[in-house]
């Protein structure tokens, strides 16, 4: 038998050569995120966002897909505009996600225990290559990936009707276009993007902005507890907090137009 002691140092050597062997290598947590080269861009290129990544699947055929899919459903890759589940010629892939299955042995022994039932072994474990592109990642990881990492990004933003309004920070100012860009890209129902430009110093509350992409239309609707607001978003101060006392004033009208 081993001493501890010599337990200890081999141990100690097989962790030393499994570190070495994984330098230079990407984390597994930085697999599926975007390319670090497209930090600081300041004009949208979508192109610099291709990235071939290797992601796990199992084959299966269609008939026990739906036997096995409560034991993968953890493991499955979820990126946008991207199936996890994807029928070729006679089988069916289950893509899973690189950053928690990079062997057949990731997943439990319980997990695989129920797959063996349905002869899912580890034959059926393969990897294959995919070009992960612009549309497959958030607004907030394109935004995140973009932006320096040393300032503070962008918080938060606000949706009235199709316009977004931003409200950025001095040190954002040379990223105001493509990050309206972005979010013009990838927000749903998203038609205008705007950016106030000075402080609010007048009795109605309402500012200034400059309308960074879209269409320079900021006539909108709201539908909020049964009621549709119809106004300029240009004219007029909106704020969704605000809403219960309007809709005290309103309760009853189908339609209110502010003017």
């Amino acid at each position: 038998l081993k001493t501890p002691s010599k337990l200890f140092y081999i141990l100690r050597k097989h962790i030393k050569e499994y570190s070495s062997n994984r330098r230079g290598m990407p984390k597994l947590k930085d697999l599926l995120k975007p390319n670090p080269s497209v930090e600081g861009m300041l004009v949208l290129d979508k192109a610099k966002f291709n990235k071939v990544v290797t992601i796990p699947y199992i084959n299966v055929s269609p008939s026990k897909l739906n036997d096995i899919l409560p034991h993968l459903k953890k493991y499955l890759i979820k990126l946008p505009k991207l199936k996890p589940i994807q029928v070729t010629n006679d089988q069916t892939r289950v893509h899973l996600n690189p950053e928690i299955i990079s062997t057949w042995d990731d997943i439990t022994p319980t997990d695989k225990k129920s797959l063996n039932k349905f002869d899912i072994t580890e034959e059926n474990f393969n990897f294959c290559n995919r070009t992960l592109t612009y549309d497959n990642y958030m607004v907030d990881e394109v935004l995140k990936a973009i932006l320096p990492d040393h300032q503070e990004g962008i918080s938060s933003f606000t949706k009235v009707g199709h316009i977004i309004h931003l409200n950025l920070r001095e040190h954002l100012l040379p990223y105001k276009n493509i990050i309206a860009q972005i979010l013009y890209d990838k927000v749903p129902h998203c038609e205008t993007v705007v950016n106030k430009v000075h402080i609010i110093d007048n009795t109605y509350r309402n500012f200034q902005m400059e309308v960074l992409c879209g269409k320079d239309d900021l006539k909108t609707k709201v539908k909020q507890n049964g009621c549709l607001f119809e106004f300029d978003f240009g004219t007029v101060y909106w704020n969704s907090r605000l809403s219960i006392p309007i809709l005290t004033w309103f309760r009853g009208c189908g339609i209110v137009w502010l003017c």
